[in-house]
């Protein structure tokens, strides 16, 4: 009943040679205990690019749960397990570069942490994703030899291939 909020962190480093354009994240919020306090626990992710200064990261990636008739423990656990799924954290990360993630557990609204749910993450997955430029490539690169003669019409046929991804 003392914090106010916990936080889990964990620093992103995109030891690459090319920008990160975002992130696809997943994770399950799981219940170790049920919390009486009216107010209800929430988990919401937050992001940073210097570890001090943080931004919520939405209510793609916010869980909260009601609060309970009463604060016990289950038979099995976890109790309940919400799961945030493929969410985009559209975030870039520069070669080089750190991104940080938090997650913060709090109470929903107010401040009397009493009689709070036991809370936890797991199963996290962070898949970054790469923007692709597009790569358009011809062969042979310019075409040459063609003409168009009055009266005798055009030159031979020529041809080329083109190739492209992304």
């Amino acid at each position: 009943s003392g914090s106010l909020s916990v936080n889990i962190y964990v620093q992103l480093t995109n030891n690459g040679s090319s920008a990160i354009s975002d992130f696809t994240i997943s994770y399950n919020v799981e219940k170790y205990r049920n919390g009486s306090n009216s107010a209800g626990f929430t988990i919401q992710m937050y992001y940073s690019t210097d570890g001090t200064n943080w931004t919520s990261a939405g209510d793609n990636f916010k869980t909260s749960f009601a609060g309970d008739g009463d604060s016990n423990g289950f038979a099995s656990a976890p109790g309940a397990t919400v799961s945030v799924s493929n969410k985009t954290l559209s975030q870039p990360l520069a070669a080089g570069s750190s991104l940080y993630l938090a997650w913060n557990y709090s109470v929903t609204s107010g401040s009397t942490t009493s009689n709070a749910q036991a809370l936890g993450i797991d199963d996290v997955s962070i898949q970054a994703n790469q923007s692709e430029t597009p790569s358009i490539s011809v062969n042979p690169t310019s075409l040459t030899g063609f003409s168009y003669v009055y009266g005798s019409g055009p030159s031979s046929e020529k041809s080329f291939s083109l190739t492209g991804s992304n």
